[in-house]
């Protein structure tokens, strides 16, 4: 059933992108109408296996992605690497909804410097542990990798709290927006 699956779903991926089906603001992006996916040999199985990965990647990406924070900020062209531009707390939003109580979570852009040493717009999150009388704490870098094409794939969308909840600060630095 895997290898069945898979090769419906990519043709029917394609064919999706193509008709421009597939929705750029959120990671679950192929709201495929059942006359396409038959038209397509998608047939019930490949149909319903389509809607078990959409209510996944929900669950893994959240919903809407969001495009005003992760624009290019005004500031960039003045600025050079390591100057923050953004930075907005989540702590208290529903895009964060598994954040363990008391953690405190911020996404952020910044200036970084492309492998030529010209300036680009870096995005990132940064989780911090509930505050322990003035102590202080160890920063984990998770350094992802990538989970799609599209901008609601990125991987700071997915957000694992495990390591602020042992008192590390984590930090999930991205790549250019």
């Amino acid at each position: 059933m895997a290898r069945y699956a898979g090769s419906k779903l990519l043709l029917l991926a394609t064919a999706a992108m193509g008709l421009g089906l597939a929705n750029s603001q959120q990671a679950s992006n192929f709201d495929v109408p059942t006359e396409v996916a038959e038209s397509h040999s998608c047939d019930a199985i490949c149909q319903q296996i389509i809607t078990q990965m959409n209510v996944l990647d929900l669950g893994t990406f959240g919903t809407n992605f969001d495009f005003d924070f992760y624009a290019t900020a005004a500031n960039f062209s003045e600025s050079k690497p390591g100057d923050l531009l953004k930075l907005l707390p989540l702590s208290n939003s529903s895009t964060i909804s598994n954040a363990p109580e008391g953690v405190t979570v911020y996404k952020f852009q910044y200036t970084s410097a492309a492998l030529d040493g010209t300036p680009v717009p870096v995005t990132g999150l940064i989780a911090l542990p509930p505050a322990a009388n003035d102590s202080r704490s160890n920063l984990v870098a998770f350094a992802h990798g990538t989970t799609g094409l599209y901008r609601g794939c990125a991987p700071r969308r997915i957000h694992s709290f495990s390591m602020t909840m042992g008192g590390q600060e984590l930090s999930q630095p991205g790549m250019q927006s």
